[in-house]
């Protein structure tokens, strides 16, 4: 495949050729629906990077309710469409996978889990953001 076919296939997909088998394929997939909780925010040099926090809900055998917080970071393209159309409340659906990572301060390791995304809908407007 040459370049410029590759170039245009990741951009009509907007996934790395190693994420383009089906969902039941993949070892490191994640799917979430839920609300933002925080406007999305740039980082990086040149705004390479869009960061935002997402809280997804469920209810227990007990008819209990809980909220669950995940960290959402995009990259690329998704980082514009992100910013223009995702705002505090917006309710997406996020499809990309789960990235592990480790800080470490003077006294203490802290540990970080995020979705690396490739995917952002927009639910109920039926508008993709990709």
């Amino acid at each position: 495949m040459n370049a410029a076919k590759k170039t245009n296939q990741q951009e009509e997909t907007n996934q790395p050729d190693n994420q383009q088998q089906n969902k039941s394929q993949r070892n490191n997939y994640a799917e979430l629906r839920g609300n933002l909780g925080s406007d999305p925010r740039t980082f990086g040099e040149n705004n390479v990077g869009a960061s935002f926090r997402m809280a997804t809900h469920y209810t227990s055998e007990k008819n209990e309710k809980f909220v669950e917080w995940h960290n959402v970071t995009v990259f690329g393209d998704l980082v514009n469409t992100v910013l223009e159309k995702c705002k505090k409340g917006t309710f997406v659906k996020v499809q990309g996978r789960i990235h592990y990572s480790e800080n470490k301060s003077e006294d203490r390791t802290y540990q970080n889990t995020e979705i690396i995304a490739w995917k952002v809908t927009l639910l109920g407007r039926n508008k993709e953001t990709q």
